[in-house]
């Protein structure tokens, strides 16, 4: 346990992070200011805050920022991985901005500004109950963590898409997915049957024979039995709304 934390709040943005600085009974140390969020700007607030730890005798550093976005992501990454910061116990905390709003609300006197904002997360921070998981890189799960959410993002957004096609397919041809002319409605012949007719009507009024052959050609030969595929909306397309 510490005896002596330096605790700092930072209001991460695009462009500028601004710092407040505050110890354990709540007192602000010197005047809020901000750098750069690069890596000289990231450089420069981390000799300070080692300097000030040094000679003010902080046995422990702890830094919190609103996790907005990536813009938190490189400044806590070279943090992480400075060498003089890490002569004493360092520690890193991602807020969820849930975290800081709700704690804001016992601060309603103030105004919402990046000083205001930054002494807000510290005092937070100083607080201590409830805080999230300590940041910590690790190059292989942030890689496997980007990985898995994008292909998270990519099946969400391939489900939405089918679903809206689904929609307009039943607006156009509202017996085909009772039918299931093909396992797959997605399927590399189904969409080409959909696209080059107009309803299922039209699939009907075409000769059993050419319908088949159609079906064997856009199925690459790979259909066991094309004949069955084909009689489904053969049969039932006077059916069709």
């Amino acid at each position: 346990m510490s005896n002596n934390p330096l605790f700092v709040g930072v209001d991460v943005h695009r462009k500028t992070n601004t710092i407040c600085l505050m110890n354990r009974d709540g007192q602000e140390i010197g005047q809020r200011f901000s750098v750069p969020n690069n890596r000289q700007g990231t450089a420069t607030f981390a000799r300070a805050i080692d300097t000030l730890a040094t000679e003010e005798g902080y046995d422990a550093v702890q830094i919190a920022a609103e996790a907005t976005g990536w813009y938190w992501w490189h400044f806590f990454q070279m943090l992480d991985q400075d060498t003089f910061l890490n002569q004493r116990p360092l520690t890193l905390y991602p807020f969820n901005p849930r975290l800081t709003a709700n704690f804001r609300k016992i601060y309603s006197d103030l105004d919402k500004t990046d000083t205001i904002d930054a002494f807000v997360v510290a005092d937070r921070l100083r607080l201590g109950h409830d805080l999230p998981y300590p940041f910590s890189y690790d190059a292989d799960y942030m890689a496997a963590r980007l990985l898995t959410r994008h292909r998270f993002h990519l099946i969400h957004n391939l489900v939405r898409e089918k679903s809206y096609f689904l929609a307009h397919l039943y607006l156009k041809a509202s017996e085909y997915t009772h039918l299931m002319p093909f396992s797959d409605t997605f399927g590399a012949t189904s969409r080409a049957i959909v696209q080059d007719y107009p309803s299922i009507e039209a699939i009907a009024a075409l000769p059993l024979e050419q319908l088949v052959e159609i079906i064997d050609v856009k199925g690459k030969r790979r259909f066991a039995n094309p004949e069955d595929n084909a009689r489904r909306p053969a049969q039932r397309g006077r059916g069709e709304r």
